[in-house]
């Protein structure tokens, strides 16, 4: 059945701009030209998503998110206009009665993202709706979408985790802030919920202050989301070395086929070197395998191709042959075709590999984050932890603070000592202000002393809100040279013409608009939209890339910073000096 949507505008033409712009989904599009006239289609039909001007006679779009949030709560709301006051757009927004904000003019590509993903989280607030009958309000629960980022958590959830409700959305339920599930229950669990099974089981928990909170899990699957209610064990009740019902540990063991295999295509490096072979090598293989499939170059002369798991035996040869079909057609070149020496076969982490994440990283060339050997004569060091920062090629770029920090003054000036001395050029540092709220400005001045550039990420409210004390925040950050960042790019209310009329230097993409952006058809709107971004000196960066897919989200749309799990965890600042070896 065809989603409905009703479109609320005074504006004819605005109506039929969006309309035109639509005209290709499969959608059913009601208009109304007055708030009174939206009500009365809201009682008569079922609508899916409301899209709504603010500025109209009567009825403002605010006023009508409220009615339709009261008669039709399913209803994904999303108010579109140019004028509006932010504080009663914050405070719609809070008070849960708009879920979308987008300011006009439009970017077409935006907000037909932002329809699709309303459209989604109809069919979650659908699901609610029979959820919040089948569950007491008492029991701990969260629905997560089919990659695991949270969507909806309950209030007997967010006490269990000592989190907000805002910090669990949009987090990833294996995030390590979350859980210390070992890869192979997390595959594990991923198996059974793409089967359409229910997962029961011991599920390490974390709260707030990283405390383990072993509770019983049961995971099931609702369409596209993943229902997890939780159940916490006594206090007194030993943690097991694996869940009821499993033979030993074996749940624990490292199991090969969790994780992820790669084809790995290894051309002559003399050949490619001297006829150039390399772009022409990959956009050719890049055609063969199109979107099914990530492809990563680590040399001019090495294409390896991400399998996986669960990719069959059956189709992992037939790409091989496909691709071995191509590869084997001489390349035409100006004087002769050239007929390409390659070596071509299929490899799986080995069995006695602790870590497939440490052996993916090697492979696609990212470099190794397993701490050195420490030798007599290292730097003393006080224990604080850093989250490095990498470039596309893998290359070490900035250092960004932890979440929690004890001691703002010490971890400032450990890592400003430590980049002065390890470092020719030292790497600028990232704080995310945006989370940490004991952390005072003044106290980012050691860094310029150390001739540091500190790159601070704000929130929306901080960036745009008028009250005094965020007003003084600003010129604070200003007057300490700070160069800010925008978080949640994508998931706030700010566009791509907003952010280039803005003091700011670059943005962060929210994973779940990363994912958006490698959809068939936002591929190439997306990376034009990034690229005005980029031509503009706006720098993208990616935090979060925790799994093989958020880091091709990353690729693909050739972020210039990239952060997470996959890439390095938090290290110790000793190890800071393995990085500036390379330097």
């Amino acid at each position: 059945m065809a989603h409905q949507l009703l479109i609320v505008d005074d504006e004819s033409g605005i109506l039929q701009a969006i309309r035109r712009m639509l005209r290709a989904e499969p959608w059913q599009i009601l208009e109304a030209h007055s708030g009174d006239e939206a009500c009365q289609l809201l009682n008569q039909h079922a609508i899916d998503l409301l899209i709504t001007d603010y500025k109209m006679p009567g009825m403002n779009g605010i006023e009508l998110c409220r009615y339709a949030r009261q008669h039709s709560p399913a209803t994904y709301r999303l108010l579109l206009s140019g004028q509006v006051d932010y504080n009663s757009l914050r405070n719609a927004w809070r008070l849960g009665d708009i879920h979308r904000f987008v300011a006009k003019p439009w970017d077409n590509l935006l907000l037909t993202m932002d329809i699709r993903e309303g459209l989604r989280q109809h069919e979650l607030l659908r699901q609610t709706q029979a959820l919040q009958q089948a569950v007491g309000s008492t029991q701990p629960l969260l629905l997560t979408d089919s990659n695991w980022i949270i969507r909806l958590t309950n209030q007997a959830m967010c006490n269990l985790l000592q989190f907000s409700e805002e910090e669990l959305l949009g987090t990833n339920l294996f995030a390590p802030t979350l859980c210390d599930a070992p890869v192979a229950l997390e595959a594990e669990i991923n198996r059974q919920a793409d089967a359409g099974e229910v997962w029961l089981g011991l599920f390490a928990l974390m709260n707030q202050q990283q405390q383990p909170l072993p509770s019983w899990m049961s995971i099931s699957t609702l369409g596209p989301f993943r229902l997890c209610i939780a159940q916490r064990m006594s206090e007194h009740m030993p943690m097991p070395s694996a869940p009821v019902g499993e033979p030993g540990t074996a749940l624990l063991d490292n199991q090969p086929q969790s994780a992820p295999a790669l084809l790995l295509i290894d051309l002559d490096a003399d050949q490619i070197r001297e006829h150039q072979l390399a772009q022409t090598c990959f956009q050719r293989v890049q055609q063969c395998i199109g979107d099914a499939y990530e492809l990563y170059a680590p040399q001019d002369h090495l294409l390896r191709v991400l399998i996986p798991a669960d990719v069959s035996c059956g189709e992992i040869e037939q790409l091989q042959e496909d691709i071995g079909t191509d590869l084997r057609d001489p390349l035409p070149m100006s004087d002769k075709p050239i007929k390409l020496r390659r070596l071509m076969r299929v490899e799986h982490c080995p069995s006695d590999q602790p870590d497939w994440r440490a052996w993916l990283r090697q492979h696609i060339g990212l470099q190794d984050t397993s701490p050195p050997a420490k030798h007599t004569d290292e730097i003393n060091l006080q224990g604080q932890q850093v989250m490095p920062v990498f470039n596309q090629q893998g290359e070490l770029v900035a250092l960004q603070a932890p979440r929690r920090v004890q001691q703002w003054p010490s971890w400032l000036e450990s890592v400003a000592e430590l980049c002065r001395t390890l470092f020719k050029q030292p790497p600028p540092v990232i704080i995310n202000l945006a989370q940490v709220a004991e952390l005072s400005v003044d106290q980012l001045s050691c860094t310029s002393a150390a001739g540091l550039d500190c790159y601070v990420i704000v929130s929306e409210d901080q960036l745009l809100s008028d009250d005094e004390s965020t007003t003084q925040l600003r010129q604070m950050l200003y007057q300490q040279d700070c160069k800010l960042l925008v978080a949640d790019f994508g998931r706030n209310f700010l566009n791509s013409r907003q952010l280039l009329s803005m003091p700011v230097c670059g943005l962060c993409l929210a994973p779940e608009y990363l994912a958006h952006m490698r959809t068939h058809k936002s591929m190439a709107q997306s990376r034009r939209l990034l690229q005005r971004l980029r031509d503009n000196n706006m720098i993208l960066y990616a935090p979060g890339v925790d799994d093989a897919e958020a880091l091709a989200a990353a690729h693909h749309q050739q972020a210039d910073w990239l952060s997470g799990q996959l890439l390095s965890p938090e290290v110790d600042v000793s190890q800071l000096q393995w990085f500036a070896n390379g330097d």
